[in-house]
């Protein structure tokens, strides 16, 4: 039955992104930005009544962060502030702090399979490829946001950190993160540049309905009972592992002579 649900609401935020990667600015701000406001209270509300088992601060400032992210995101995208290079430029930072923000979660855990992740999410960071390419605006009619110097292995590296992240942090959530992490993966695997874009949507439309719906979402997917001290200790093991060979590899690749600097032999 798990796997179904899991295909099932991959199957949904898989047509949310295809939906928002269209002509339709003012249903992204209306969603993600005015119904954002508007549920703000009815969380709150719920929050006190003690039916988000699964939120804390992270969570709060994470659903606001990435909200913003969608908004912001669309506003490059249909307005005059996605002719500014610097606005492109900003919007690239977005994605280490939205990192950095794991990262201090897990640093501030009593736990050394936490510290682990977040030394992890540290060489993530680190190895985000090309940056001094920033984003690119498209020139058609859906100016799509891409980021074009993103790799795959970048790209498989981000899912599995982020996974063991939400895997040791909110267990409870780990099955639902195998479809939220695993579209923007699918379409990162076959078109790269638009895995950051896609990244962004199922995010916030998960967050969105999590914190709308947390009596009907979590406990139909409770994946508490994945967690045990052995499997956290071993997945965030794997995660560093990972993050070092492909830290090394990118370390390596950067050390190498361009073909255009090397001699020529007399």
């Amino acid at each position: 039955m798990l796997p179904l649900l899991i295909l099932a609401e991959a199957a949904v935020l898989f047509l949310v992104q295809a939906v928002l990667r269209r002509n339709y600015p003012w249903l992204a701000w209306g969603v993600f930005g005015g119904l954002t406001l508007l549920l703000t209270p009815q969380w709150i509300g719920t929050h006190l009544s003690g039916e988000f088992p699964f939120v804390d601060c992270f969570a709060w400032v994470k659903q606001y962060t990435i909200q913003f992210c969608v908004c912001w995101v669309t506003a490059l995208r249909f307005t005059s502030l996605g002719q500014h290079p610097w606005a492109l430029r900003a919007t690239v930072l977005l994605l280490p702090i939205n990192i950095l923000e794991a990262v201090v979660e897990d640093f501030g855990r009593d736990h050394e399979a936490h510290w682990l992740v977040a030394i992890s999410g540290v060489l993530l960071i680190v190895g985000i490829p090309n940056p001094e390419r920033s984003l690119v605006l498209g020139s058609d009619s859906r100016r799509e946001v891409s980021y074009e110097g993103v790799t795959r292995g970048w790209i498989l590296e981000y899912t599995l950190w982020n996974w063991a992240f939400v895997f040791l942090n909110f267990p409870m959530l780990a099955a639902h993160h195998l479809a939220v992490l695993g579209v923007p993966l699918w379409i990162g695997m076959r078109e790269p540049r638009r895995w950051l874009l896609t990244r962004t949507y199922t995010l916030a439309t998960h967050l969105l309905l999590m914190f709308t719906f947390p009596r009907l979402l979590v406990p139909t997917m409770d994946t508490t009972y994945w967690t045990t001290p052995q499997r956290e200790s071993m997945v965030s093991a794997l995660c560093l592992i990972s993050m070092s060979s492909f830290v090394l590899r990118c370390v390596i690749r950067w050390q190498r002579p361009s073909p255009t600097h090397q001699h020529r032999p007399a």
